[in-house]
C-alpha cells in the first residue's frame, strides 16, 4: 500500500473512508498504526485491517478523536486507487 504523508490529528479528512492513525502504545515506548474509519465529521474504533476498521463504526466513536492519520493507497492490477480518500484529494 502507498501511503500519503501524516497529518496532525486537529486537520481531518476531506472525503470520509479508514485512514491510518497513529496510536501511542501505553508504555509509550512504541507507536501502533492502526486502520480507522471517518465518516466526514467523527472517528470510529480503530481494527488491525481496512475490513475491521468499517466493521468497528458499530462499535461507535473513539474517544481519540486528535490522533495523527495518514491517507492508505491500494494498489490494483491495473492502478493505484484510493482505500477510502486522502485529506489532499
Amino acid at each position: 500500500m502507498l501511503r500519503t504523508p501524516w497529518f496532525k490529528g486537529h486537520e481531518k479528512p476531506v472525503r470520509p473512508g479508514v485512514y491510518e492513525r497513529m496510536y501511542s502504545t501505553w508504555t509509550g515506548r512504541h507507536d501502533l498504526v492502526q486502520f480507522c474509519y471517518f465518516d466526514g465529521s467523527v472517528w470510529y474504533m480503530h481494527g488491525d485491517t481496512v475490513e475491521q476498521a468499517l466493521s468497528r463504526t458499530l462499535l461507535g466513536a473513539t474517544a481519540s478523536q486528535s490522533l495523527r492519520w495518514r491517507g492508505v493507497v491500494r494498489e490494483t492490477a491495473t492502478k493505484a486507487e484510493s482505500v477510502y480518500g486522502s485529506k489532499n484529494q
